[in-house]
């Protein structure tokens, strides 16, 4: 009797713990990481960017069909402003009287340009100016140009000799020039050909057109009304006026 008694109770105090002991093996179990935290397989951080967005900060560059993707590929081929790149041609026309004053937005290479001589001008004496043949243009610079009538496609290359000495003063937009600069000291010459006159003449107002360029010379030189006379540093010399 007492035996069947202890072990009644025995039991009732084994059921009465059995939920303390569950909870207490619960809390001392570890947890899974699973897929829901932020480490898991559903954040794309860090990685590389998004090839459809070209703000993308992954290592990949832009978007190849955006041309302001951080890419490594030049400027577009088709537009001479695309970082002097070997395809990138300017246009320069000659006119039917062989020659003209030029003025680039962009350093040219007239090295290989058949047809086509490119001079600066490097000297002034009686009369007559040197000019002196140049195989690369700095952009901006003055320039006088010769060639037989047509159209002549000169590479746009990253960088050009510098030019220093040059008496022709370029000008890219429509600039008005007068006879003498604002400090009375250089006379400005504009250039004239047609079947008449083909020399600089003296500039009283006259308006500059774009790509274009005048010659300048220190008024103490005594600068006269207009030079037709021309010595090239390959030693030939030409006389506009004189030789018609």
């Amino acid at each position: 009797m007492k035996r069947t008694i202890f072990a009644q109770l025995r039991t009732l105090m084994y059921v009465a713990l059995m939920p303390m002991l569950s909870m207490s093996l619960t809390a001392c179990e570890p947890q899974d990481p699973g897929t829901e935290d932020n480490g898991g397989t559903e954040d794309v951080g860090g990685g590389g960017g998004n090839t459809d967005d070209p703000q993308g900060g992954g290592s990949g560059g832009g978007n190849t069909d955006d041309p302001q993707g951080g890419g490594s590929g030049g400027g577009n081929t088709d537009d001479p402003q695309g970082g002097g790149n070997e395809n990138s041609r300017e246009v320069i026309t000659i006119g039917r009287y062989g020659s003209d004053t030029y003025c680039s937005a962009f350093n040219l290479d007239f090295s290989e340009v058949k047809g086509l001589k490119a001079y600066v001008a490097t000297g002034y004496g009686q009369g007559c100016i040197t000019l002196t043949r140049v195989k690369t243009a700095k952009s901006g610079e003055g320039l006088w140009v010769k060639g037989a009538p047509g159209d002549y496609e000169v590479p746009v290359i990253e960088r050009s000799d510098d030019n220093t000495l040059n008496m022709f003063v370029g000008v890219q937009g429509r600039t008005t020039v007068y006879g003498q600069s604002q400090d009375g000291l250089h006379a400005n010459y504009y250039w004239t050909a047609d079947t008449v006159n083909t020399y600089f003449s003296l500039i009283s107002s006259s308006v500059v057109l774009d790509n274009s360029a005048y010659l300048q010379i220190p008024t103490a030189w005594d600068a006269p009304k207009l030079i037709s006379e021309f010595r090239f540093d390959d030693g030939e010399f030409v006389d506009t006026e004189n030789d018609k």
